[in-house]
């Protein structure tokens, strides 16, 4: 599967924005530790479909298809279609009852799709010009609104209107605003862990 990445450098990254948005945001979603290995295997697999969309065009869709078809050693097919999901939903439009795959999913689980993908779509947005050049992220949960303070390598015009252009779903699920702005506080990224016995 890790073949079928061409910018590792960048999925691994949104992959680390998103498990910090996660945890930062949990006592909203109360979400858990197994949602948080679906979101950061979702985030490490979301560009996958370049690979079978060269020209970018539907690619997200095609990541689902893949994550869907792959033969995993582990990992229950429940997750798996989170998983893909997730995937499918970081970019264009946000999940849909009409959408026949999101529809097939119980209530619980399309919350869970919901507010994944929605902090993955920030998450990619944070990193919108594929330079890893946000380095550290903290969130500030205020009453009205979420704020996300971002510090990293120059000037990050690009990734702060990124985040902001794609943070509709998240605005929906979690029913506040989330603001960006550009910070010195150091706060850094996380580790991840390793991928579903591939």
């Amino acid at each position: 599967m890790a073949s079928l990445e061409g910018e590792p450098a960048h999925a691994t990254h949104v992959a680390r924005l998103a498990v910090t948005l996660f945890d930062a945001t949990q006592d909203q979603h109360q979400l858990t530790a197994s949602h948080r290995l679906i979101l950061e295997m979702a985030a490490c697999l979301h560009d996958i479909g370049w690979s079978a969309a060269p020209s970018g065009k539907g690619h997200h869709k095609a990541s689902a298809r893949l994550i869907l078809d792959y033969p995993w050693k582990c990992g229950e097919p429940r997750a798996v279609s989170l998983v893909a999901q997730i995937a499918r939903y970081h970019r264009k439009s946000i999940p849909n009852p009409g959408h026949a795959e999101f529809a097939a999913l119980n209530v619980e689980d399309r919350r869970i799709v919901e507010v994944l993908a929605g902090l993955l779509r920030i998450a990619d947005g944070l990193d919108r010009g594929h330079l890893q050049r946000v380095t550290h992220l903290r969130v500030l949960a205020r009453a009205n609104a979420f704020v996300i303070e971002i510090s990293g390598l120059g000037p990050l015009d690009v990734e702060l209107q990124g985040a902001s252009r794609k943070a509709e779903l998240a605005q929906i699920v979690f029913c506040k605003p989330f603001e960006f702005q550009q910070s010195p506080g150091p706060a850094h990224l996380p580790c991840l862990s390793p991928l579903w016995g591939e």
